[in-house]
């Protein structure tokens, strides 16, 4: 299916949802159409600040569907959608939080991955513990997450709320400019650049906060 195809699907789904409210099979439809929307976004440092209403209404439709029945399928779609995610933590966490939900509802019989409730704990616990920090303008005890380094700041709510809108004229700017070797630092510093001039963030890339690790 073409995008443009999953486009009109997706809303021939959502004005069934407007008649038929109840209509389980159209919202299940629903959620995989926008974990797929999501997932074609982030390709090759893609438009990711176009997901951000596609993960909302995710969350909205799977708690609506967190009985044994659709369990498992929440829970994938939560697991997919999720790691489409990198610059909206509360969300993440969101969907972690829905993931484990999911994950208790799914007979052990049917579970593949006997770590996966560990897993999911200790992301959980990993998120909750970065946010209350950022929350509090504690950004040194925020702990990185994987092997590369993150601006701290990214944890805020501040940069946050601004983040969709910065990125897209981030894209806007850089429309014209080739998606090659070398386009993540351009991205990059034209972020770095729109996050100071209009919301007064101040915000270090990838490419500082690892200064041994080679980008391209």
């Amino acid at each position: 299916m073409s995008d443009i195809e999953l486009t009109k699907y997706r809303q021939q789904l959502l004005d069934t949802l407007t008649t038929h409210p109840d209509d389980q099979e159209s919202r299940t439809e629903l959620l995989c159409a926008d974990c797929l929307i999501c997932e074609e976004n982030i390709q090759d440092l893609g438009p990711s600040w176009r997901n951000t209403p596609y993960l909302k209404e995710i969350l909205f439709h799977a708690r609506l569907l967190l009985v044994p029945e659709h369990a498992d399928l929440v829970y994938e779609v939560c697991r997919r959608a999720g790691r489409t995610i990198s610059t909206h933590p509360r969300i993440k966490l969101q969907f972690l939080c829905l993931q484990r939900e999911a994950w208790e509802l799914i007979p052990d019989t049917e579970k593949e991955e006997e770590s996966t409730e560990g897993q999911l704990e200790q992301d959980i616990t990993h998120y909750q513990s970065n946010i209350a920090a950022a929350d509090r303008g504690d950004f040194n005890q925020i702990l990185p997450y994987g092997h590369l380094k993150h601006d701290p700041i990214e944890w805020s709510a501040a940069y946050e709320a601004v983040i969709d809108d910065a990125e897209k004229k981030v894209y806007d700017e850089l429309q014209d400019f080739p998606r090659g070797m070398g386009f993540c630092h351009a991205y990059w510093h034209t972020l770095a650049t729109v996050l100071l001039k209009d919301y007064g963030i101040r915000w270090q890339s990838p490419a500082v906060m690892n200064p041994r690790v080679m980008f391209d």
